[in-house]
């Protein structure tokens, strides 16, 4: 079976990551909601260097696209996994950075239109990029993200379904 170079950028950035020396690991939820929808997931992160950071997640996406898809009605959900980075401004892994985030969705959408229905399976890409802010409170640290970026549907079996523009706001706790 051949891989996509997007899978193989993804094991490539996620060794080098996990091959540092760098110090901090931590696990925990996060949740990012969209107009559509919301995604959550656990994710493990590793500080990679003193102002830079990788999360990897696995997770569901939930979307009720009412009629903003190609149907009059679409909603579904599905499983899925991504990598994601961000870097700081300053060196101690807190306050404002930027980053970027890719993940992969296996996603059934069921939609209705007037007089018929039907089921579309595939594979969503969303790139994203973002900015955010860490901040430690209570003993944690806490996340907050906003992404825009684009939902692309890949290996689609069925028809067409709503894609593009994605805009997300997001919170993650570092246990």
């Amino acid at each position: 079976m051949r891989s996509s170079p997007v899978l193989k950028a993804l094991g490539l950035i996620a060794a080098m990551g996990f091959a540092s020396d760098a110090a901090a690991q931590t696990i925990g939820p996060s949740i990012e909601v969209y107009p559509a929808g919301a995604i959550v997931t656990a994710r493990y992160s590793r500080d990679v260097s003193t102002n830079a950071r990788i999360h990897v997640h696995a997770g569901m996406n939930a979307t009720d696209r009412r009629d903003w898809g190609k149907h009059a009605l679409e909603r579904g959900a599905g499983f899925g996994a991504g990598l994601a980075g961000h870097r700081y401004r300053g060196t101690d892994r807190t306050g404002p950075w930027v980053g970027a985030r890719v993940d992969l969705w296996a996603m059934t959408i069921e939609w209705e239109d007037p007089g018929r229905a039907g089921k579309t399976t595939m594979t969503v890409l969303q790139p994203t990029a973002r900015l955010g802010w860490t901040f430690p409170a209570i003993g944690k640290e806490f996340d907050i993200s906003a992404s825009l970026g684009m939902e692309m549907n890949l290996n689609t079996t069925g028809e067409a379904v709503g894609e593009g523009a994605i805009f997300l706001l997001g919170i993650a706790v570092a246990l």
